[in-house]
């Protein structure tokens, strides 16, 4: 049984590590913040400067469904404002402020591999627990 105070703790995580995604797009470029971090969730896209609507919304389905067949993590997308975007979900209890810098590195392979080149993601990176996978060899 968990007490009010250890589930507090856990929701007080999430939304902190919402707030490191953010903090950690801002930091490259190209990144477009959508909605910031809020209550554990943060909504964002690729947005580099020279491309059409259509192309931004291709491209950020594109990282979503890479890395999320990667099995490395799940980056859904969803629609805000007339945009594709991003959207990260940062609740699970595990997950570390490094697992998410790392999302962020695979997320930014995943972008450079979409806009014209070929270059796979980089999967070297760890990544946001699917059922701890990463963390136990797998």
């Amino acid at each position: 049984v968990m007490g009010s105070e250890a589930m507090s703790a856990m929701i007080d995580h999430g939304y902190e590590l919402a707030e490191t995604a953010e903090e950690t797009l801002h930091s490259l470029p190209d990144w477009e913040i959508v909605s910031p971090a809020a209550q554990a969730v943060i909504n964002f896209r690729y947005a580099p400067a020279g491309m059409s609507g259509r192309a931004l919304d291709e491209l950020n389905q594109r990282i979503s469904r890479e890395i999320c067949a990667s099995g490395f993590a799940q980056v859904l997308t969803t629609e805000l404002n007339g945009k594709k975007v991003l959207r990260m979900c940062t609740i699970h209890p595990e997950t570390t402020g490094q697992d998410i810098r790392d999302t962020v590195a695979r997320l930014t392979g995943a972008r450079a591999a979409g806009k014209g080149g070929n270059a796979p993601i980089p999967y070297d990176c760890c990544f946001i627990p699917v059922a701890n996978a990463h963390r136990s060899g797998k």
